[in-house]
């Protein structure tokens, strides 16, 4: 008989109390703000151009930005790329268009008070 570990196992420990029980290890938080979800499968992160903002290519037609954002990469994909599959850019004007839905309603009930 080998010994596992709780990973391995996860039921040979249940007879041990909580504070005995080995503990998985969890992932180092660095804090901060996520990456978009156009970085990697859609554009291509670049060097770092100043704290927080990197400079981007475009997977698809490989447009380059020096600074590129998010807002911007999402744009191009819904308006401006030719070689973007349609189910991408269809998905990146129903963001943009719920992003803009969101910017409305706000404006309206900020008036309203």
């Amino acid at each position: 008989m080998s010994i596992m570990s709780a990973e391995e196992n996860p039921t040979e420990f249940n007879f041990l109390p909580n504070n005995i029980r080995p503990q998985k290890k969890k992932a180092k938080n660095f804090g901060g703000r996520p990456k978009s979800l156009v970085w990697g499968t859609h554009a291509i992160q670049g060097e770092k151009v100043s704290e927080g903002h990197y400079e981007a290519t475009c997977s698809y037609c490989n447009n380059f930005w020096h600074k590129g954002s998010p807002q911007d990469l999402e744009g191009h994909f819904a308006n401006d790329c030719l070689k973007v599959p349609m189910e991408v850019k269809q998905f990146f004007l129903n963001r943009l268009a719920e992003k803009a839905e969101v910017i409305t309603n706000n404006q309206q009930t900020s008036h309203k008070k």
